[in-house]
């Protein structure tokens, strides 16, 4: 099966569909599919030459051979459980863990692109610059449209992701590997892509909604590893930082010039956003950990800059479908507020 070697070295990605979605049939009639196969799938799964179609073609015949499947085209699983669960946690974050590790140099990143922090939470946001990592023949067609067309193919290829998840019928088991494989993702690696943290915050809310009815809504989220928990009220407040920022200086900069850039910032900004409040609607104890940690910043630092950051989430949140899981914590929210109005 070369067709499926490194995107660089292989011949899979320069075919045409047709062939492609034909190379991919035949990986249900293999006996196994190794771990070397299955990396060398997740990096065509990575490159833009493969389109959407062929990759969720191929999570359909992944889930046709794992462990999770049930059904009339039942054959003997190809690899264990926890494989297929971490070749789909891959696919859904969009980057290798080599390219990851490469993007923790912070100081070599910020001589080129925008990072988004929040006084000394661990996470920062990579601003992608989707433009220096397109191709020629990509870029030939403008700018705007295909950095909309990236951000449209990461969703597809994130919502199938998560179909893959709920069609397993070992939904306790699957939500317990992916909390364990989401805690090392996190503990590893602290500066995320914007796609790659939207892609995390997505993710969860997908575990949580795995839990059985027998379970009240977010049961899970407490039982979610302790760490795991801890990095998402860091992450989820960078994300909000990160929104709350950008926005702003988006909408500026469209009232002066209607710009492809603005425009795209926006539409992930939007996502990203809708994505926080998902997930803190799923897992209440995140916006309880969040609002404490908001309270903290502000009683150690008492900076103005450090107010109006946490004034402009709070407004976001206020404003959104979280109001109601955050007012369930109204009197920490009345303190920020006092907090926020002293001069």
């Amino acid at each position: 099966m070369d067709l499926f070697s490194a995107k660089n070295s292989g011949p899979f990605v320069i075919l045409s569909e047709t062939i492609q979605r034909s190379a991919v049939e035949l990986l249900f009639h293999l006996p196994s599919l190794d771990d070397s196969l299955l990396q060398n799938i997740v990096c065509c799964c990575h490159d833009g030459a493969v389109g959407v179609s062929v990759i969720q073609y191929i999570l359909q015949i992944l889930h046709y051979r794992s462990p999770g499947y049930q059904g009339f085209m039942y054959h003997p699983a190809a690899f264990s459980l926890e494989t297929y669960l971490s070749v789909l946690l891959n696919v859904a974050v969009g980057f290798s863990k080599k390219q990851l590790t490469e993007y923790q140099d912070t100081a070599n990143l910020a001589e080129t692109r925008k990072l988004t922090g929040f006084i000394d939470c661990s996470f920062c946001i990579l601003e992608e610059n989707t433009q220096e990592e397109q191709t020629k023949s990509e870029l030939s067609r403008g700018p705007q449209s295909n950095s909309v067309k990236l951000w449209q193919i990461h969703q597809m290829k994130l919502q199938a992701v998560c179909q893959c998840f709920r069609q397993c019928h070992q939904s306790n088991l699957v939500s317990q590997n992916i909390g364990l494989q989401l805690k090392t993702y996190l503990h590893d690696f602290k500066v995320l892509p914007v796609s790659a943290a939207h892609s995390f915050l997505c993710l969860v809310q997908c575990i949580v909604e795995l839990t059985s009815s027998s379970e009240s809504p977010g049961a899970l989220g407490s039982r979610l590893p302790a760490n795991l928990l801890l990095n998402l009220v860091a992450l989820t407040l960078v994300c909000l930082q990160h929104c709350a920022s950008t926005t702003s200086s988006s909408v500026a900069l469209e009232a002066n010039n209607v710009d492809s850039t603005s425009g795209i910032t926006l539409l992930v900004n939007k996502h990203l956003f809708e994505a926080v409040v998902g997930l803190l609607v799923a897992v209440p104890e995140i916006v309880k950990e969040m609002l404490s940690l908001n309270m903290q910043k502000i009683m150690s630092e008492n900076s103005e800059s450090v107010k109006q950051n946490c004034a402009a989430i709070l407004a976001k949140l206020l404003a959104s479908d979280a109001r109601q899981v955050l007012l369930q914590s109204v009197d920490i929210v009345k303190l920020l507020v006092a907090r926020i109005l002293v001069s």
